[in-house]
């Protein structure tokens, strides 16, 4: 990566952070977890339709990230594969964002985003969602801020916040008249997951 900042010692670490983003987005691993858990059915036929075939003939993660979502850039590529599968401090995604040049809103995101003022979840761009509020928080509403407070992990652990006995009524709750997300339980209950309920549980 180019130079960023006057200051050396800024630079140098940047470039730390970068060198180590940039090994985690170009693993197979990587374009695995992008394949079953962020990518759609259209990214995966336009992708060729097969996991390996695809990671090879597009030069990795990264040139398959580029197919798909059409960065513009294989720097912020990189960072936008890291910011999405959480593989990375936000923080230090969002610092080397602006030192490129670009706006920390140009980072590529599907994480969810509840607007707990509103009562209104949203995913994609959609308000998949609506949960009534209430004076005193309902496991729904703690679940969601808990999620929101965190960044939206793939699985936050909730055992802090509920009883584990009522976890599967709480995700049960979750997921009435919700489009598109999906909310699990595991760990004995202690912890919740979401997941884009229009991909596969499962590898193909």
């Amino acid at each position: 990566m180019n130079a960023y900042r006057k200051d050396k010692r800024t630079t140098t670490e940047l470039d730390t952070w970068f060198a180590e983003c940039s090994a985690r987005a170009k693993t197979f691993a990587a374009a695995r977890e992008l394949w079953l858990s962020v990518w759609n059915e259209t990214d995966r036929i336009n992708l060729g339709g097969d996991l390996e075939a695809a990671f090879n003939d597009h030069g990795g993660t990264v040139g398959m990230w580029e197919h798909c979502r059409a960065a513009g850039e294989s720097n912020l590529a990189i960072l936008q594969i890291n910011q999405i599968l959480n593989s990375y401090p936000e923080n230090r995604i969002n610092k080397m964002i602006e030192a490129l040049g670009y706006s920390i809103n140009v980072v590529y995101s599907e994480k969810p985003n509840w607007e707990a003022s509103r009562g209104m979840l949203f995913f994609e761009g959609k308000c998949v969602r609506t949960v009534r509020s209430y004076k005193k928080l309902s496991n729904v509403q703690k679940v969601l801020a808990l999620f929101q407070e965190e960044g939206w992990p793939r699985c936050a652990e909730v055992s802090k916040i509920l009883d584990t006995l009522n976890t599967n009524d709480t995700v049960d709750s979750l997921n009435t008249n919700l489009e598109i997300l999906h909310f699990s339980s595991r760990s004995g209950g202690s912890e919740i997951c979401w997941k884009n309920a229009e991909l596969p549980l499962h590898s193909p």
